[in-house]
């Protein structure tokens, strides 16, 4: 009720991750006494949990959607999605680790829940691939489902989509986070069987029915790079695009390995991730696929002798000349 548009009353405005963090700190913690105030006037509101009149008159309206919400959680289950809440059993323990206040307070799923929480590989990259790279894309889904890896990807068109649907194709366990309608997702066949199935996961922190613009997808890719215990950027254009971003707020961020596809046609923007601390992946990989997860795990364990992310950034912030 408070942390998402599910049932939003008129006048409601939801909190972010960020900021409800904030909130519970500020009443000195205890979200479960929050419970108490649905459908409370603001002035009690105001007056128990000592906050401005303006916060009050915020809580009292979102907390007024008591009876819209059970209907809209109840229609959504009707079609096999659940929601999961920061704090319950399930919540995956990647995000809270990783994002802490960031981590997003309501993830809206369908599928094996399990999925989440298995050792995972992180494979992202351009909508417009070129064929070096979709081939690479395919070879990191099947190679990563022989090693017993999960997928995790974002489910768009180009290398998303490749290596997902090559690790369905060889056995493996798929997570995709989605920037837009997971009701729409998951009403295709071939999508519902292997949900059904256990193999596929698809988690959302954003409304169910919510469509596609590039806020929510720039939004989803540390979700995608907070879910592995490896990254690997297949293709990235330099200074733009979703992929670029993600992959340096991963770098920087140091939340794991991010492995940088390395072949002689790749774009512009893979040579300078390398250049920013990315680990070099050949492509194509040239060793047998069944040891792709040794080999990630050595390279890997090579980083403590470079320089660590943050200040790695710092010295490109103080190298970089000023225009």
């Amino acid at each position: 009720m408070l942390c998402t548009r599910l049932a939003l009353p008129e006048g409601g405005k939801p909190f972010t991750a960020k900021e409800f963090s904030g909130f519970i700190e500020d009443i000195g913690g205890g979200v479960e006494k929050l419970g108490e105030f649905v459908g409370a006037a603001a002035a009690k509101i105001q007056k128990e949990l000592r906050v401005s009149a303006d916060m009050a008159s915020r809580l009292s309206a979102l907390l007024s959607g008591d009876r819209l919400i059970d209907g809209e959680v109840e229609r959504l289950e009707s079609m096999r999605i659940w929601t999961l809440a920061r704090g319950e059993e399930d919540y995956p323990s990647r995000y809270v680790e990783r994002l802490g206040k960031t981590a997003p307070r309501v993830l809206f799923g369908s599928g094996d829940v399990s999925i989440l929480e298995r050792r995972g590989m992180a494979v992202v990259g351009s909508r417009n691939v070129d064929e070096r790279g979709n081939e690479f894309a395919q070879f990191l889904g099947s190679a990563g489902a022989k090693c017993g890896l999960a997928l995790c990807s974002g489910a768009a068109r180009g290398v998303d989509q490749a290596s997902m649907r090559a690790a369905l194709e060889g056995g493996g366990k798929v997570a995709g986070v989605l920037a837009d309608s997971l009701v729409g997702a998951i009403r295709q066949p071939e999508t519902r069987e292997l949900l059904e199935d256990d193999r596929l996961v698809l988690i959302t922190p954003y409304s169910p029915d919510a469509p596609f613009s590039v806020g929510t997808a720039m939004g989803r890719n540390r979700l995608i790079y907070c879910l592995a215990d490896y990254g690997v950027v297949v293709a990235s254009d330099a200074e733009k695009g979703g992929t670029w971003a993600g992959a340096v707020e991963a770098l920087k961020e140091g939340w794991l390995p991010v492995f940088i596809g390395d072949y002689q046609a790749a774009p512009a923007g893979n040579r300078r991730l390398i250049g920013m601390g990315g680990i070099p992946i050949p492509n194509p990989f040239g060793d047998e696929p069944s040891s792709l997860s040794s080999w990630l795990d050595s390279k890997a364990g090579n980083r403590s002798t470079r320089p660590g992310q943050q200040e790695l950034f710092q010295r490109q912030g103080r190298n970089r000349t000023r225009p």
